[in-house]
């Protein structure tokens, strides 16, 4: 399993966002695209850990990620993906498992990148848009961090319940998240 190095900064100015990387000469790669993805709790979440399958479709690319965390701070996420050839197949394989929770979410995902790091604007239902920042290591996520003026805001490797939590919302409440 491979150590994730990312932080997010919620709530951002997308145009504010957009104009610090462009000054960056940071490379738009990825446009506005929509994903969609289920989610299978291995372990249930609890006190910021817990351990979950993540089945996700962006574009043309279907991926199935093992995802293990045992805190908020940037590096404290272990994952293990490979890209599967039908996101509806494995779903549905991944459903015969019986696991308590399971849902359904999308959300849209812009992603520029600049020296190995990746900076994806996302977009969820109900909740402002926000930033995610991940590269190799912690240190280069910090210092992406400190370039964009932005190292006091980053909220760590949260995860969607606890984001959704932040507006008020129980994202448990939701089985199906997506745009109408």
């Amino acid at each position: 399993m491979f150590h994730e190095y990312e932080t997010k900064i919620l709530d951002i100015n997308v145009n504010e966002i957009e104009t610090k990387l462009n000054k960056l000469w940071a490379a738009l790669i990825k446009p506005e695209t929509l994903m969609r993805r289920r989610v299978f709790d291995v372990q249930a979440h609890s006190q910021n850990t817990g351990k979950r399958f993540r089945l996700r479709q962006q574009g043309n690319k279907t991926t199935l990620t093992y995802k293990e965390r045992w805190w908020l701070d940037i590096g404290s996420t272990k994952e293990l993906e490979t890209e599967v050839s039908d996101f509806d197949i494995m779903a549905e394989l991944l459903q015969k498992l019986e696991r308590q929770t399971m849902v359904y979410q999308e959300n849209k995902r812009k992603v520029y990148s600049r020296n190995d790091i990746e900076f994806c604007i996302d977009t969820r239902p109900m909740i402002p848009t926000y930033l995610e920042i991940e590269a190799p290591s912690k240190e280069q996520v910090e210092e992406a961090l400190k370039i964009l003026w932005l190292e006091w805001k980053d909220v760590g490797d949260m995860w969607m319940i606890e984001i959704y939590k932040n507006h008020n919302i129980d994202l448990h409440s939701y089985n199906i998240l997506k745009f109408e």
